[in-house]
């Protein structure tokens, strides 16, 4: 085989191989965004934590859970987690004073509907419904199931990760962030 023929060959095959590992890294890294288009939408209006939802401000959230446990500056202008228990488990997101993200894996907390720590996907489907994606965030395939509220920018998250975790937040509108 003549050197030039090589050369082109070893290019063609480098370029193969590269397409490859990056459809695969690609594939592994999923967003939640991805899944905007093809998700309908389900009312996530009534969503709260102790009565504390999207939008609710900071003195709202301290009256219900008290003073937080620790305070995490983000990188992020204006924002910051309020962090209770000792292990992390409810966390709010606050920007400019409202809350645009909560977490929990207490036990003690539900969803809306009645979601706790420990219950199963399809506990999740039964009582949120069909209209739901599934995606790789860590670990095990398919362990986030979520719901998008496309009405009120809301999207609903349950991480089945050892125990479920539910994360309730803010999205822009757009499919493209």
């Amino acid at each position: 085989m003549s050197k030039k023929k090589l050369n082109f060959t070893l290019l063609v095959h480098s370029l193969f191989c590269s397409f490859i590992l990056i459809g695969f890294l690609s594939g592994c890294s999923q967003n939640r965004m991805d899944f905007y288009e093809n998700t309908d939408t389900t009312d996530l209006s009534k969503e709260n934590i102790g009565g504390i939802k999207i939008g609710s401000i900071e003195k709202d959230v301290t009256n219900v859970f008290g003073k937080p446990d620790s305070i995490h500056r983000s990188q992020e202008p204006d924002t910051y987690y309020l962090i209770y228990g000792k292990n992390e488990d409810v966390q709010f997101k606050i920007v400019d004073g409202v809350v645009k993200e909560y977490f929990f894996s207490d036990q003690k907390l539900t969803t809306e509907k009645g979601i706790s720590i420990g219950d199963s996907k399809a506990d999740v489907i039964e009582n949120y419904g069909k209209n739901y994606y599934t995606r790789t965030d860590t670990g095990e395939k398919d362990n986030v199931l979520g719901y998008f509220d496309k009405e009120n920018n809301i999207v609903l998250e349950f991480i089945f990760e050892k125990n479920l975790a539910v994360i309730l937040s803010t999205y822009n509108g757009s499919s493209n962030h």
